[in-house]
C-alpha cells in the first residue's frame, strides 16, 4: 500500500448515536469519488449511548471503516491520538461526527498538503452556522486568546486539521481534551513544521447537541488554556536560562 497516497480519516465520537451512521455513510460515499486511498477510523470515547455499537456495526459493513474503543472517557485529543496510532496512511485528518466531509473538501486538503509540501493543513471557518450567538462568541474569543497568548498566527485552532504523521514523532502533547489541538499546533509551530491554512466549510448540525457547546466544557477549556500557557511559559523560560 502506498501510505503517502491516501488519507486516514479519524472521527472521534462521544454520544453521537443520532448522527454517527449517516455521517459515516456520507464520508464513505464521498470518498468513493476520489482517486486515492481512504480509511475511516471511528474512535468511540466511551460513549454513554449506543455510539459504540453503531461504530462496530459500520466497521463490519464497510471494508474501509474500523472502530476503536476507549475503556474510559479521555477527551477529543486523546481520541484523535488513538486514531493516529491505529492509522495506516502517512496523512491523518480530523473529521467531526456532526460535519462529514464532501469529496471536494477531502481533495482540497490532500492537494494542499502535497502541492507544495506541508506538514500540517489547518481548515478555518469563516462563519459558524447553527452556533448560538454566545457559543460562536466563545469560539472566537478562544481563538483570539490562543493567538495572543502564544504568538501564533493561525485563524482556527479547533476545526478540521490534517497532519503528516512525522509531526508526532518529535512532538509530545500532554493535553487530552479540546485544548490538545492548540497545544499540538503551538509546539509544531515552534518546532519549525510548515503549517498552511485553507478555508473550510461548516455545515449546520441536523440533530443532537455538540459536546463542545456545553457551558461546562467551554469553561473548562478556557481554564485548560490558561494552565497550558503557564506550563509552556515555564518550560520556555527554563530553556532560555
Amino acid at each position: 500500500m502506498d501510505t503517502d497516497n491516501g488519507f486516514s480519516i479519524i472521527m472521534p465520537v462521544y454520544n453521537e448515536e443520532e448522527v454517527l451512521e449517516s455521517s459515516v455513510k456520507k464520508v464513505i460515499e464521498e470518498a468513493g469519488r476520489l482517486s486515492f486511498g481512504i480509511e475511516l477510523i471511528i474512535v468511540d470515547d466511551k460513549s454513554l449511548d449506543s455510539s459504540g455499537i453503531i461504530a462496530d456495526r459500520l466497521s463490519t459493513g464497510f471494508g474501509n471503516v474500523r472502530a476503536v474503543h476507549h475503556d474510559f472517557n479521555q477527551g477529543a485529543g486523546a481520541a484523535f491520538m488513538t486514531g493516529i496510532n491505529n492509522s495506516r496512511y502517512d496523512w491523518v485528518i480530523l473529521c467531526p461526527a456532526d460535519n462529514p466531509f464532501k469529496s471536494s473538501e477531502i481533495e482540497r486538503f490532500f492537494l494542499r498538503g502535497h502541492n507544495p509540501g506541508a506538514d500540517i493543513v489547518i481548515g478555518y471557518r469563516v462563519g459558524r452556522p447553527g452556533y448560538k450567538a454566545w457559543v460562536a462568541f466563545a469560539s472566537r474569543v478562544y481563538n483570539w486568546m490562543v493567538r495572543s497568548m502564544f504568538k501564533i498566527n493561525l485563524r482556527d485552532f479547533n476545526w478540521i486539521h490534517m497532519y503528516n504523521k512525522r509531526v508526532f514523532k518529535n512532538i509530545k502533547v500532554n493535553s487530552t481534551g479540546i485544548i490538545f489541538f492548540a497545544e499540538l499546533l503551538i509546539k509544531a509551530s515552534r518546532s519549525g513544521y510548515r503549517i498552511v491554512e485553507i478555508e473550510s466549510d461548516m455545515a449546520i448540525r441536523v440533530s443532537g447537541v455538540s459536546t463542545v457547546s456545553r457551558p461546562s466544557v467551554i469553561i473548562k477549556t478556557f481554564f485548560d488554556l490558561i494552565k497550558l500557557w503557564s506550563d509552556l511559559r515555564y518550560v520556555w523560560d527554563l530553556r532560555k536560562g
